[in-house]
């Protein structure tokens, strides 16, 4: 999934794509681009990809035990403690021109 999200991000503003009923497809071309250049400097002789579920998983347990975490303030060259959060943000929509 780091690599489709890298994908999505790397190219969704600087050159959106999509098809002709306006479903992006700039994420794909990229995603498959990178898969492309893998097989091609790696040469493996299996290749496989797997995807995250949707839905709870052991890590959405794990991260309620984790609690506090402190993290470094810059500005005022201190730790501040914060609670852990697994949940990602909702991806931005893919800009359209």
């Amino acid at each position: 999934m780091s690599f489709i999200f890298r994908a999505y991000h790397a190219i969704a503003a600087l050159a959106p794509m999509s098809t002709r009923s306006g479903l992006p497809t700039a994420a794909i071309y990229v995603f498959v681009n990178m898969i492309k250049k893998l097989r091609q400097d790696f040469a493996p002789q299996y290749f496989a990809a797997v995807f995250d579920v949707s839905g709870k998983v052991f890590r959405d347990d794990r991260a309620k035990d984790i609690g506090f975490l402190r993290k470094w303030n810059s500005k005022s060259q201190s730790f501040e403690e914060m609670t852990y959060d697994a949940t990602r943000p909702s991806a931005r929509p893919c800009p359209r021109t």
